[in-house]
């Protein structure tokens, strides 16, 4: 069984509300020659959009593969909240981690709202972003929890822009009588997911990305720093990496990595985030499009450097 395939056509965006209400991007053409890259993104969805996006945005020379089309899954389905906290509330992470875990928990939640509506401003994503999410209960019992939660938010997190809804305050906003209570988070919102996802594809490929669909990787191998490895304008590559379409990816080896970077610390700063790859379609043969620097020895036993040059 096939999951990409199983519920969809191939390449097609499925028939729904959020397709036909999106202005969509002209497709990615699929990888068919052979590159090379500082990093090779694997999925085209909200994580590895921002993720390509942001190094790119840092200067990083970024390839983006995707199986079907970006923002194609979950990314371009979901039901676009942008919610406060983490799935727990914070009651119960306080009750389980402590008050200081909590806060980080918190924190971070809070970031990557910032971090959405920053980018929706930044690179002006037309994606219906509204603000304000109602929690809205229907047991009167469960009610406290809600008075507890808000008063925590406003007493540990400093965080104001939520408030307890009793029953009259939630039936004003809603105009129904079915919810007893709840509470409005006005620091939380929602937004159009499948406008969000092209939103930041076309970031990502404005800042330089690379994006391939229909790019499907099958595999991927771990390579390493010593052996198949050269130093090109003092960046570590690798000489072997493969990639998309049907295809294998093959990247730097982190902990070689990282005993490259501690034997070289005049470039450690420059460095120390950037893994190496190279992407090669499936329908080639293997080519020498890489260059490998390498000490062996002839029948006479001198030493001799074997060099290939990069495409």
């Amino acid at each position: 069984m096939d999951i990409l395939t199983q519920n969809d056509t191939l390449g097609e965006y499925p028939n729904s509300y959020y397709a036909s209400t999106t202005k969509m991007l002209s497709r990615f053409s699929s990888l068919k020659e052979d590159l090379t890259c500082d990093v090779c993104v694997v999925g085209g969805g909200y994580t590895g959009l921002s993720t390509a996006l942001s190094l790119a945005e840092k200067g990083y020379h970024v390839i983006l593969l995707e199986a079907h089309r970006v923002a194609f899954g979950a990314s371009g389905r979901n039901g676009g909240q942008v919610c406060s906290g983490q799935r727990w509330d914070v009651t119960e992470l306080k009750k389980s981690f402590g008050l200081e875990k909590t806060k980080m928990l918190w924190d971070i939640g809070e970031a990557a709202k910032k971090e959405v509506r920053d980018r929706i401003a930044k690179h002006n994503i037309n994606c219906d972003y509204a603000p304000g999410i109602i929690h809205a209960e229907l047991r009167k019992k469960s009610l406290p929890c809600y008075m507890t939660e808000v008063s925590q938010l406003k007493s540990d997190h400093a965080y104001d822009k939520i408030k307890y809804l009793d029953q009259t305050s939630i039936q004003s906003i809603l105009g129904t009588d079915k919810y007893v209570g709840g509470s409005l988070d006005m620091g939380a919102g929602h937004l159009h997911p499948l406008k969000f996802g092209i939103g930041l594809a076309r970031a990502a490929q404005e800042s330089g990305v690379k994006i391939f669909e229909e790019s499907r990787v099958r595999k991927i191998e771990k390579g390493t720093i010593f052996g198949e490895m050269a130093v090109i304008d003092g960046f570590p590559r690798s000489a072997s990496a493969r990639a998309a379409g049907d295809c294998k990816v093959q990247e730097v080896g982190h902990k070689e990595f990282l005993n490259y970077i501690a034997k070289k610390p005049d470039s450690a700063f420059s460095i120390m985030t950037r893994l190496s790859g190279f992407v090669r379609s499936a329908d080639k043969q293997a080519s020498e499009s890489f260059l490998l620097r390498k000490t062996g020895t002839d029948e006479q036993g001198e030493e001799q450097k074997n060099e290939k040059t990069i495409c």
